[in-house]
Protein backbone atom coordinates (compact mmCIF):
# COMPACT_ATOMS: atom_id res chain seq x y z
CA UNK A 1 0.00 0.00 0.00
CA UNK A 2 1.25 3.48 -0.88
CA UNK A 3 0.38 5.75 2.03
CA UNK A 4 0.98 8.92 -0.01
CA UNK A 5 -1.64 7.86 -2.56
CA UNK A 6 -4.27 6.18 -0.39
CA UNK A 7 -7.51 8.09 -0.03
CA UNK A 8 -10.07 6.72 2.42
CA UNK A 9 -12.91 7.89 0.20
CA UNK A 10 -11.30 6.48 -2.95
CA UNK A 11 -13.51 4.16 -4.94
CA UNK A 12 -10.98 2.18 -6.94
CA UNK A 13 -7.64 0.47 -6.33
CA UNK A 14 -4.77 0.42 -8.80
CA UNK A 15 -2.42 -2.54 -8.48
CA UNK A 16 0.95 -1.61 -9.99
CA UNK A 17 3.80 -4.07 -9.64
CA UNK A 18 3.75 -4.85 -5.89
CA UNK A 19 2.12 -1.58 -4.81
CA UNK A 20 -1.54 -0.63 -4.48
CA UNK A 21 -3.03 2.87 -4.69
CA UNK A 22 -6.52 3.82 -3.56
CA UNK A 23 -7.75 6.63 -5.77
CA UNK A 24 -10.86 8.21 -7.27
CA UNK A 25 -12.31 6.90 -10.49
CA UNK A 26 -13.43 10.41 -11.48
CA UNK A 27 -9.89 11.86 -11.22
CA UNK A 28 -8.45 9.20 -13.52
CA UNK A 29 -11.31 9.44 -16.01
CA UNK A 30 -11.08 13.24 -16.13
CA UNK A 31 -7.45 13.33 -17.24
CA UNK A 32 -6.94 10.16 -19.27
CA UNK A 33 -9.04 8.89 -22.17
CA UNK A 34 -7.33 5.48 -21.96
CA UNK A 35 -8.04 5.07 -18.24
CA UNK A 36 -11.57 6.35 -18.79
CA UNK A 37 -12.15 3.57 -21.31
CA UNK A 38 -10.59 0.97 -19.02
CA UNK A 39 -12.75 2.05 -16.10
CA UNK A 40 -15.91 1.94 -18.20
CA UNK A 41 -15.53 -1.81 -18.72
CA UNK A 42 -17.58 -4.05 -16.41
CA UNK A 43 -15.53 -5.10 -13.37
CA UNK A 44 -15.78 -8.54 -11.77
CA UNK A 45 -17.39 -8.70 -8.34
CA UNK A 46 -14.95 -8.95 -5.45
CA UNK A 47 -16.22 -10.54 -2.21
CA UNK A 48 -19.87 -10.22 -3.20
CA UNK A 49 -19.36 -6.63 -4.28
CA UNK A 50 -18.09 -5.40 -0.89
CA UNK A 51 -14.48 -4.86 -1.93
CA UNK A 52 -13.29 -2.04 -4.15
CA UNK A 53 -12.59 -2.90 -7.78
CA UNK A 54 -8.90 -3.55 -8.41
CA UNK A 55 -7.36 -2.49 -11.73
CA UNK A 56 -3.94 -3.96 -12.59
CA UNK A 57 -1.52 -1.68 -14.42
CA UNK A 58 1.71 -3.06 -15.86
CA UNK A 59 4.01 -0.15 -15.19
CA UNK A 60 6.71 0.91 -12.75
CA UNK A 61 5.23 1.54 -9.31
CA UNK A 62 7.55 4.52 -8.85
CA UNK A 63 6.43 6.05 -12.16
CA UNK A 64 2.77 5.40 -11.30
CA UNK A 65 3.18 7.10 -7.93
CA UNK A 66 4.69 10.20 -9.54
CA UNK A 67 1.93 10.30 -12.15
CA UNK A 68 -0.80 10.08 -9.50
CA UNK A 69 0.86 12.75 -7.37
CA UNK A 70 0.82 15.09 -10.36
CA UNK A 71 -2.80 14.28 -11.22
CA UNK A 72 -3.87 15.14 -7.69
CA UNK A 73 -1.61 18.19 -7.42
CA UNK A 74 -0.76 19.75 -10.82
CA UNK A 75 1.33 22.48 -9.16
CA UNK A 76 3.72 19.78 -7.97
CA UNK A 77 4.77 19.43 -11.58
CA UNK A 78 4.52 22.87 -13.14
CA UNK A 79 6.05 24.93 -10.32
CA UNK A 80 9.40 23.15 -10.20
CA UNK A 81 12.14 21.68 -12.35
CA UNK A 82 12.41 17.93 -12.01
CA UNK A 83 15.03 15.26 -12.62
CA UNK A 84 15.40 13.40 -15.89
CA UNK A 85 14.18 10.22 -14.17
CA UNK A 86 10.98 11.90 -13.00
CA UNK A 87 10.34 13.46 -16.41
CA UNK A 88 10.99 10.13 -18.13
CA UNK A 89 8.33 8.39 -16.03
CA UNK A 90 5.76 11.14 -16.55
CA UNK A 91 6.51 11.25 -20.28
CA UNK A 92 6.12 7.48 -20.68
CA UNK A 93 2.87 7.16 -18.73
CA UNK A 94 1.28 10.36 -20.04
CA UNK A 95 1.95 9.09 -23.56
CA UNK A 96 0.71 5.56 -22.80
CA UNK A 97 -2.49 6.72 -21.09
CA UNK A 98 -3.12 9.76 -23.30
CA UNK A 99 -2.78 12.64 -20.84
CA UNK A 100 -1.90 15.52 -23.20
CA UNK A 101 -1.40 18.25 -20.59
CA UNK A 102 1.14 16.23 -18.62
CA UNK A 103 2.88 15.02 -21.75
CA UNK A 104 3.24 18.61 -22.95
CA UNK A 105 4.69 19.79 -19.65
CA UNK A 106 7.07 16.83 -19.50
CA UNK A 107 8.35 17.55 -23.00
CA UNK A 108 8.79 21.25 -22.19
CA UNK A 109 10.95 20.37 -19.21
CA UNK A 110 12.88 17.73 -21.15
CA UNK A 111 13.66 20.43 -23.72
CA UNK A 112 15.35 22.40 -20.94
CA UNK A 113 17.77 19.47 -20.62
CA UNK A 114 17.99 18.72 -24.35
CA UNK A 115 17.32 22.11 -25.99
CA UNK A 116 15.81 22.77 -29.39
CA UNK A 117 17.30 26.26 -29.89
CA UNK A 118 20.92 27.27 -30.37
CA UNK A 119 21.00 29.93 -27.64
CA UNK A 120 19.37 27.62 -25.07
CA UNK A 121 21.97 24.96 -25.87
CA UNK A 122 25.00 27.24 -25.71
CA UNK A 123 23.99 28.85 -22.43
CA UNK A 124 23.22 25.64 -20.54
CA UNK A 125 25.02 25.77 -17.18
CA UNK A 126 26.22 22.15 -17.03
CA UNK A 127 26.28 20.21 -20.28
CA UNK A 128 28.84 17.68 -19.07
CA UNK A 129 26.36 16.14 -16.62
CA UNK A 130 23.77 15.75 -19.38
CA UNK A 131 26.02 13.59 -21.56
CA UNK A 132 25.57 10.70 -19.13
CA UNK A 133 21.81 10.80 -19.86
CA UNK A 134 22.17 10.83 -23.64
CA UNK A 135 21.48 7.16 -24.40
CA UNK A 136 18.51 7.05 -22.04
CA UNK A 137 17.18 10.23 -23.66
CA UNK A 138 17.37 8.76 -27.17
CA UNK A 139 15.54 5.64 -26.01
CA UNK A 140 12.89 7.71 -24.22
CA UNK A 141 12.35 9.88 -27.30
CA UNK A 142 11.86 6.80 -29.47
CA UNK A 143 9.49 5.19 -26.95
CA UNK A 144 7.32 8.29 -26.53
CA UNK A 145 7.65 9.74 -30.04
CA UNK A 146 9.26 12.87 -28.59
CA UNK A 147 11.49 13.79 -31.52
CA UNK A 148 12.08 17.30 -30.20
CA UNK A 149 14.87 16.12 -27.90
CA UNK A 150 16.48 13.66 -30.36
CA UNK A 151 18.93 15.97 -32.20
CA UNK A 152 20.52 17.24 -29.00
CA UNK A 153 20.48 13.80 -27.39
CA UNK A 154 22.18 12.26 -30.42
CA UNK A 155 24.82 15.00 -30.34
CA UNK A 156 25.64 14.11 -26.75
CA UNK A 157 25.69 10.42 -27.69
CA UNK A 158 28.16 11.15 -30.49
CA UNK A 159 30.59 12.58 -27.93
CA UNK A 160 30.66 9.37 -25.91
CA UNK A 161 33.53 6.90 -26.36
CA UNK A 162 32.86 4.53 -29.27
CA UNK A 163 32.59 1.44 -26.99
CA UNK A 164 29.86 3.21 -24.98
CA UNK A 165 27.96 4.08 -28.15
CA UNK A 166 28.10 0.49 -29.37
CA UNK A 167 27.70 -1.43 -26.11
CA UNK A 168 25.90 1.11 -23.93
CA UNK A 169 26.73 2.50 -20.51
CA UNK A 170 25.17 2.66 -17.04
CA UNK A 171 22.65 -0.04 -17.93
CA UNK A 172 21.34 1.76 -21.03
CA UNK A 173 22.13 0.96 -24.64
CA UNK A 174 21.01 2.19 -28.03
CA UNK A 175 19.08 0.07 -30.48
CA UNK A 176 21.12 -1.31 -33.35
CA UNK A 177 19.56 1.20 -35.72
CA UNK A 178 20.34 4.12 -33.42
CA UNK A 179 23.94 2.95 -33.02
CA UNK A 180 24.23 3.28 -36.80
CA UNK A 181 22.55 6.69 -36.72
CA UNK A 182 24.93 7.88 -34.02
CA UNK A 183 28.13 6.59 -35.67
CA UNK A 184 27.20 8.06 -39.06
CA UNK A 185 26.22 11.37 -37.44
CA UNK A 186 29.47 11.38 -35.46
CA UNK A 187 31.48 11.12 -38.66
CA UNK A 188 29.48 13.93 -40.27
CA UNK A 189 30.00 16.13 -37.20
CA UNK A 190 33.75 15.64 -37.38
CA UNK A 191 33.64 16.75 -41.02
CA UNK A 192 31.53 19.79 -40.12
CA UNK A 193 33.97 20.55 -37.33
CA UNK A 194 36.89 20.57 -39.77
CA UNK A 195 35.22 22.45 -42.59
CA UNK A 196 32.63 24.71 -40.93
CA UNK A 197 32.81 25.32 -37.18
CA UNK A 198 36.48 24.87 -36.21
CA UNK A 199 38.57 25.16 -39.41
CA UNK A 200 41.05 27.43 -37.61
CA UNK A 201 42.31 24.37 -35.72
CA UNK A 202 43.10 22.62 -39.01
CA UNK A 203 44.09 25.42 -41.43
CA UNK A 204 43.94 29.24 -41.65
CA UNK A 205 40.23 30.10 -42.00
CA UNK A 206 39.06 32.00 -45.07
CA UNK A 207 37.96 35.60 -44.86
CA UNK A 208 40.40 36.73 -42.16
CA UNK A 209 43.39 39.03 -42.66
CA UNK A 210 46.40 37.24 -44.14
CA UNK A 211 49.98 38.42 -43.76
CA UNK A 212 50.92 41.18 -46.18
CA UNK A 213 54.29 41.12 -47.94
CA UNK A 214 55.82 43.14 -45.11
CA UNK A 215 54.46 40.68 -42.52
CA UNK A 216 51.77 42.96 -41.05
CA UNK A 217 48.21 41.65 -41.57
CA UNK A 218 45.49 44.25 -41.66
CA UNK A 219 44.07 44.88 -38.18
CA UNK A 220 46.49 42.52 -36.38
CA UNK A 221 47.66 44.05 -33.10
CA UNK A 222 50.65 41.76 -32.54
CA UNK A 223 52.04 40.53 -35.88
CA UNK A 224 55.28 39.26 -34.35
CA UNK A 225 53.51 36.70 -32.17
CA UNK A 226 49.99 36.35 -33.64
CA UNK A 227 49.29 33.25 -35.73
CA UNK A 228 47.76 35.57 -38.33
CA UNK A 229 51.19 37.18 -38.56
CA UNK A 230 52.71 33.87 -39.54
CA UNK A 231 53.43 32.24 -36.16
CA UNK A 232 51.79 28.78 -36.15
CA UNK A 233 53.72 27.42 -33.19
CA UNK A 234 50.98 28.19 -30.63
CA UNK A 235 48.35 26.30 -32.63
CA UNK A 236 50.53 23.21 -32.91
CA UNK A 237 51.28 23.27 -29.19
CA UNK A 238 47.58 23.62 -28.35
CA UNK A 239 46.57 20.76 -30.66
CA UNK A 240 48.97 18.39 -28.90
CA UNK A 241 46.68 18.42 -25.85
CA UNK A 242 43.33 18.41 -27.69
CA UNK A 243 41.12 15.42 -28.45
CA UNK A 244 40.25 16.01 -32.09
CA UNK A 245 38.39 12.70 -32.45
CA UNK A 246 35.51 13.68 -30.16
CA UNK A 247 32.98 15.88 -31.96
CA UNK A 248 33.05 19.48 -30.76
CA UNK A 249 31.26 21.08 -33.69
CA UNK A 250 28.75 22.73 -31.31
CA UNK A 251 31.29 23.74 -28.68
CA UNK A 252 32.10 27.45 -28.67
CA UNK A 253 35.87 27.93 -28.79
CA UNK A 254 37.28 30.61 -26.45
CA UNK A 255 41.02 29.86 -26.18
CA UNK A 256 42.05 32.34 -28.86
CA UNK A 257 45.15 33.56 -27.05
CA UNK A 258 46.27 29.97 -26.39
CA UNK A 259 46.34 29.30 -30.13
CA UNK A 260 48.29 32.49 -30.77
CA UNK A 261 45.56 34.96 -31.77
CA UNK A 262 46.04 38.55 -30.67
CA UNK A 263 43.05 40.39 -29.23
CA UNK A 264 41.99 41.96 -32.53
CA UNK A 265 42.30 38.77 -34.58
CA UNK A 266 40.69 36.69 -31.83
CA UNK A 267 37.65 38.97 -31.74
CA UNK A 268 37.23 38.75 -35.52
CA UNK A 269 37.56 34.99 -35.50
CA UNK A 270 35.16 34.62 -32.56
CA UNK A 271 32.41 36.43 -34.47
CA UNK A 272 32.90 34.24 -37.55
CA UNK A 273 33.11 31.13 -35.37
CA UNK A 274 29.81 31.80 -33.54
CA UNK A 275 27.94 32.07 -36.85
CA UNK A 276 29.58 28.88 -38.12
CA UNK A 277 28.63 26.89 -35.00
CA UNK A 278 25.06 28.15 -35.28
CA UNK A 279 25.02 26.92 -38.90
CA UNK A 280 25.98 23.43 -37.73
CA UNK A 281 23.23 23.58 -35.10
CA UNK A 282 20.65 24.33 -37.79
CA UNK A 283 21.84 21.25 -39.69
CA UNK A 284 21.90 19.00 -36.60
CA UNK A 285 18.61 17.14 -37.30
CA UNK A 286 19.71 16.37 -40.89
CA UNK A 287 23.08 15.12 -39.61
CA UNK A 288 21.23 12.43 -37.64
CA UNK A 289 18.64 11.71 -40.34
CA UNK A 290 15.77 13.41 -38.50
CA UNK A 291 14.66 15.96 -41.08
CA UNK A 292 14.72 19.64 -40.11
CA UNK A 293 13.96 21.54 -36.91
CA UNK A 294 10.78 22.75 -38.60
CA UNK A 295 9.61 19.25 -39.54
CA UNK A 296 10.36 18.00 -36.04
CA UNK A 297 8.32 20.83 -34.55
CA UNK A 298 5.39 20.03 -36.84
CA UNK A 299 5.62 16.36 -35.89
CA UNK A 300 5.24 17.33 -32.23
CA UNK A 301 2.15 19.50 -32.81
Amino acid sequence: MCEDIWFDDGNIVLHVDKTIFRVHRSILAKHSSILRSMLSLPQPDNDQGKALPVIPLYDSAADAKELLMVLYNPFYFSNARHSFGFLSGISRLSTKYDIPSLRGEAINQLKCIFPTTFNAFEFMPSREAVESLAIRAVNLARETDCWEILPCAFYYCSRLPIPNIVRGTSGARLSRNDVDVCIIGRDLLLKKQRKVSHPFLYAPPPGLPKPSPNGRPGGCSAPATCVEGGNPGAVLKYLNGLDMLTPMALEIFTDWQKIGRCGACGDKQAAVHWIAVEKVWEELPQIFGLGTWESIEKRGD
